[in-house]
């Protein structure tokens, strides 16, 4: 049994890690797929559905799975209460779907995607069955049976998705998916974790999730409106075929950025919850979380915006070049929320979530009130610029967090020292990316070429590391190998 947390987050690392880079390879290969047999049309018919589907699910979110997850004590007398919440609330949502789904179609002049929200609407009901002791995984970080979990549903959804759309060829292929992948993710809640649930309507419990809960649910709304609100009015204003274009910039960039978002957030948050109340030791954590993530999300960004039109043609077919500075913009905004997603887990932990609500509605505010000059000066690039912008103030905010408002001794100056290692080899990639632009400027350079080049950037990012090591204590690449050795070890450990 693991009893050292610093092992066990480790761990929680590799197997959160493994998670997500089992699904994004699954949706990697989905999205270059699908991309080739269905149009722009069926991936915007599909995000209408989504984006409906979704405003609902965040008007009536409880925040109680958060709540529990932060509480310092046992949970196990909560579950019934929460699950009978879920339950109760998809009811309430399915129904109003189901009725309000022409006048959605209305709206956007799509009469095809009512029969697809009431789909969704029956999805929502099957997910709120799922066993409320599947919270376990996430709050005790056991992670290895989260994979399973998690993974096994995608798989499933990966399958069925692409052997529909081969039959179908059409976005019904998306919803038998998604069906799929519910239906799955019920069973395994059962079979990885032995409880059953039974209805419980105690409102003094309820009451004493909802104060923390409360914060959650204003801070996920407001979330929610920041990473849907730009798709709702590209869908409204250009139509189904623009918004096409843009959910594949959107979720090809996230597949580069929110790995590590998801990676983060997902062992921070409960790892620091642990240790919330010893100042040293999460002041710690958080600055080594801090080197880590930009050190990763710089290169990322920085050979995104170079090879984007590369990376559209190779991978997804020359149909989607409308897509190449969708995705350079949103791959910018989505790097500064994998940064900004540490303080986020910061707030939670510590029991401050109104700041990170605080920041999120700012940030929402940004987006709406530059989203309509600039999409009608740019188009759907104007709506990935405003996403970008508000991306912009979230760090902004949490700068002005560690200046005033943290409770962690930390400091400005501490942040800029943990940061400079990452900034020159960010400088070094920068000035060879400008080099290569000069002499290969003209020339059809070519997709092994190209991947070469790619491969010969992430080795010019290290270098300065290296060049270093001796000088300093701290480098950030060192201490992921270190990292990534503790991990190995603790497991060669436990098979022994």
């Amino acid at each position: 049994m693991i009893t050292n947390l610093k092992e066990q987050t480790i761990k929680s690392f590799f197997w959160v890690f493994n998670i997500n880079i089992t699904m994004r390879i699954l949706s990697f290969i989905r999205i270059v797929i699908l991309a080739r047999i269905l149009n722009p049309d069926d991936f915007g018919l599909f995000g209408i559905a989504l984006i409906t589907v979704s405003i609902i699910e965040q008007l009536t979110q409880t925040g109680f799975q958060t709540a529990l997850i932060q509480k310092d004590s046992s949970i196990n007398d909560y579950y019934n209460v929460y699950w009978t919440t879920q339950v109760l609330r998809s009811f309430v949502i399915s129904f109003i779907l189901f009725f309000i789904a022409p006048l959605i179609a209305s709206f956007f002049n799509e009469p095809r995607s009512i029969n697809l929200i009431r789909i969704f609407a029956f999805t929502i009901i099957i997910r709120s069955f799922v066993n409320p002791a599947i919270l376990i995984l996430t709050k005790e970080l056991q992670f290895n049976k989260k994979y399973i979990y998690q993974t096994i549903p995608n798989l499933i959804d990966f399958i069925i998705t692409v052997i529909f759309a081969f039959y179908y060829r059409n976005v019904w292929a998306l919803i038998f998916g998604l069906i799929g992948k519910t239906m799955t993710s019920l069973i395994l809640s059962y079979i990885i974790v032995r409880h059953t649930p039974k209805f419980d309507i105690d409102f003094s419990k309820m009451r004493e999730l909802s104060k923390y809960g409360r914060w959650v649910f204003l801070n996920n709304l407001i979330g929610y409106l920041c990473l849907e609100s730009d798709k709702f009015f590209v869908s409204k204003i250009f139509g189904t075929i623009s918004l096409g274009f843009y959910q594949i910039g959107y979720r090809f960039s996230n597949l580069l950025t929110s790995e590590i978002t998801q990676t983060i957030s997902a062992v921070t948050f409960p790892a620091y919850s642990k240790i919330q109340n010893e100042k040293a030791k999460l002041k710690q954590a958080f600055l080594k979380s801090f080197r880590l993530i930009t050190f990763i999300s710089l290169p990322i960004a920085i050979l995104t915006i170079y090879f984007a039109k590369e990376l559209i043609i190779y991978i997804l077919g020359e149909k989607w070049l409308p897509a190449i500075n969708i995705l350079r913009f949103l791959v910018l905004a989505g790097i500064f929320r994998s940064i900004s997603a540490i303080w986020g887990s910061l707030y939670y932990a510590t029991g401050v979530p109104k700041y990170d609500f605080i920041k999120n509605f700012c940030r929402l505010i940004i987006i709406l009130s530059s989203i309509f000059p600039l999409l009608n000066r740019y188009g759907t690039e104007g709506a990935a610029i405003s996403v970008f912008l508000g991306s912009i103030f979230t760090i902004i905010f949490d700068l002005i967090y560690i200046k005033y408002l943290n409770t962690l001794d930390l400091n400005l100056k501490e942040l800029k020292e943990n940061f400079i290692f990452n900034s020159i080899s960010a400088s070094f990639l920068v000035a060879f990316i400008l080099m290569i632009n000069y002499i290969f400027s003209n020339i059809d350079t070519g997709i092994i070429f190209t991947f070469c080049l790619i491969f010969t950037c992430i080795i010019i990012y290290i270098f300065p590391q290296y060049l270093f090591k001796r000088k300093f204590k701290i480098i950030p690449f060192y201490e992921l190998m270190e990292t990534i050795t503790s991990m190995l070890k603790s497991f060669k450990l436990k098979a022994l």
